[in-house]
């Protein structure tokens, strides 16, 4: 059988891949009767013989004059799709020549153009190939059109307009259950925003559909802290948006789940080292588990909390555990260091499940029942890396102390700017405890490199007086520095000394220590940070949780401050523990973070972004300000050890 007949020679890659399908010989017919060949491939297709039905295809393209011929060769690409096939399906595509007829064809070529490029992992590109189709355009090619641009913008993880686009494809869907598909679809997008962003992305006034569904997605966020506002909350968000979508079916879904997840533990053990070296950040972390549940005064009333001194079990927490397990705990949290979390691991399946406030470093898979959220440094280094390739800055420096600490973080940095395209041009160590960083930073801008052809040409020349400027490499779109408050305020100023001035610099929340100092942090101005909504946003709120401890342990506050958050967020997250890992997309919004679970239980957290301004860590977006819900319940009084609810073993 020959190959496709066309006006442009067809790509080789095509004729091998339409070759492989014609090996078998031809089509037969079953019966001896003439029938339909359009009818005759639907048949195939149903039968799920594509081979045959891509065959069939190319015969029928050889033979046929245009638009038919167009026709076939777009529906035979289809097919190639679907056999995976998919380079060849783009070359075939690049040769179908649709001018002159009706737009319907040019949109079945965009559409299918777009669906390689997904699988391409290109969506910047299906979006280029896929613009809206318009109203004329037919329905299911509309439909299509939504569908491949909202998975286009997952994919490059534009949440907010993958949620437009299914917002602009609901009225077109006629099935309840589709309906209910795309709600769902919304749903799973939105959740993965924070409760921040929700705040700022909602800018049209209700009954607008976006902001409706954004308010949604905040207002249940924020009632997973306080579960007495939901009820309430949802009943003015139905009075502002009447007949929203969400309310056609999701909704009722939503409220039915909150309340099961609301339901905490009767009895929760915690394991913390209360003596020994960890000590003093135990209790911090301790401090924060038990205000966050004197704050909860529904749970206060339902949940016994019994702690341990997880000190003397550290080589045999296993025992711990079952002893916890053995008085009664339904959860377990912590232990807190590594070793000892990688002890629970190695006993095997966790029955009661376990909370461990570290991650360890251990081969196999995390065992049934073992959950791990730590503040990992390197969690931050992979966020710096992912912002930084977001806004278009692909060549950095990187400067990072001379230590473990230091080596992971860059190890961790370079690994995720280098897998979304990013090349690391020059890394620099140095030692933490001095304070001329010239040396390092000359190595970062090739400064040393310049000042070492000057003393050549002083050498071979035998002159003295040559005029000299040392000069930057000027490649280097941004400067990554993992450093302390002391060493990161010494080492921003040292980087415009050298001509750094005009590169953006980018740190971890280590960069600082979270707390308001205009006169200390003066020379970090432009650097942009990452670090958690305690530091950047709770701190200012008047009546949150940040206040209240400031309020009754400043000292401990100031030297442990993200170790109480850290305790508080162990607590709030009990119950949603399992909810998270099966839902994937789910956010929770914590103080340490827009918190969420992996398929291993790694309990990740992603963190806001400022711009120190004025010595002042500034959120680089400014949240939309909402007026306090007066339904919001105020925080209870601190613990204290006279609670009849607390246990210390």
């Amino acid at each position: 059988m020959p190959l496709l007949r066309s006006h442009k020679p067809l790509p080789i890659i095509v004729a091998m891949a339409v070759a492989l399908l014609t090996a078998c010989g031809p089509v037969r017919e079953e019966t001896g009767k003439a029938r339909d060949p359009d009818t005759q491939v639907r048949e195939l297709v149903a039968r799920g013989q594509l081979d045959q039905a891509a065959r069939l295809l190319n015969q029928l393209a050889a033979r046929a004059t245009p638009p038919a011929r167009q026709d076939y060769l777009i529906k035979l690409a289809r097919l190639l799709l679907r056999l995976g096939r998919i380079e060849a399906a783009a070359r075939l595509l690049q040769g179908i020549d649709v001018k002159g007829l009706p737009p319907t064809y040019a949109w079945r070529l965009q559409l299918l153009q777009g669906r390689v490029a997904l699988r391409q992992r290109k969506p910047a590109q299906a979006l280029q190939r896929v613009p809206p189709l318009p109203i004329g355009a037919p329905l299911s090619l509309r439909l299509e059109a939504h569908r491949l641009r909202a998975r286009a913008y997952t994919d490059s993880g534009n949440l907010l307009e993958a949620a437009r686009e299914r917002i602009l494809l609901d009225p077109l869907l006629r099935d309840d259950k589709e309906r209910l598909a795309n709600s769902q679809a919304i749903w799973s997008s939105l959740s993965q925003l924070s409760a921040l962003a929700l705040q700022q992305l909602r800018v049209n006034p209700p009954p607008d559909i976006l902001s409706g569904w954004l308010e949604l997605a905040w207002l249940i966020k924020k009632a997973r802290l306080a579960p007495d506002t939901l009820e309430p909350r949802v009943r003015e968000w139905r009075l502002r948006y009447p007949n929203h979508p969400a309310d056609r079916g999701l909704l009722a879904i939503l409220l039915a789940k909150q309340k099961l997840l609301q339901q905490r533990p009767a009895a929760i053990a915690v394991l913390l080292p209360l003596s020994g070296p960890w000590a003093p950040a135990a209790r911090a972390i301790l401090n924060g588990f038990l205000v966050a549940h004197f704050n909860n005064r529904q749970a206060v009333r339902t949940t016994r909390i019994r702690i341990y001194d997880s000190w003397p079990w550290q080589k045999n927490i296993r025992k711990l555990y079952d002893k916890a397990v053995a008085e009664g705990a339904r959860v377990v949290v912590g232990p807190l260091s590594k070793q000892a979390v990688a002890g629970m691991a190695a006993g095997g399946p966790l029955p009661t499940p376990v909370l461990a406030l570290n991650i360890a470093d251990f081969n196999a898979s995390a065992p049934k029942g073992l959950y791990q959220f730590g503040l990992a440094p390197e969690d931050e280094a992979r966020q710096v890396a992912e912002r930084a390739a977001l806004e278009g800055r692909l060549q950095a420096v990187v400067m990072v102390p001379r230590n473990d600490w230091g080596r992971r973080i860059l190890e961790a940095f370079s690994q995720r700017y280098a897998a979304l395209g990013g090349e690391v041009l020059e890394s620099a160590r140095y030692f933490p405890a001095d304070s001329d960083f010239s040396g390092p930073i000359k190595r970062l801008f090739n400064i040393d490199e310049s000042q070492a052809r000057l003393w050549r040409l002083k050498r071979i020349t035998g002159r003295r007086d040559i005029r000299f400027e040392p000069r930057r490499r000027q490649d280097i779109d941004m400067i990554f520095i993992a450093a302390r408050p002391r060493q990161a305020r010494l080492i921003v100023p040292q980087i415009r000394f050298h001509r750094g001035g005009g590169i953006p610099v980018y740190a971890t929340s280590h960069a600082w220590n979270g707390v308001r100092d205009p006169a200390a942090d003066r020379d970090m101005n432009g650097v942009i940070i990452c670090d958690s909504p305690w530091t950047l946003s709770a701190a200012h709120k008047p009546g949150s949780l940040h206040q209240l401890l400031s309020r009754y342990w400043p000292d401990a506050l100031r030297n442990h401050l993200r170790l109480y958050a850290f305790g508080i967020d162990a607590y709030n997250i009990v119950p949603y523990l399992e909810w998270l890992r099966e839902q994937p997309y789910e956010r929770f919004p914590g103080e340490t973070g827009s918190l969420y679970v992996d398929n291993q239980g790694r309990v990740l957290r992603r963190l806001q972004w400022a711009r120190f301004s004025g010595g002042i860590a500034q959120l680089i977006k400014q949240p939309v300000s909402i007026k306090p819900d007066a339904a919001t319940p105020a925080p209870a009084r601190p613990p204290s050890t006279t609670i009849p609810s607390i246990t210390t073993h």
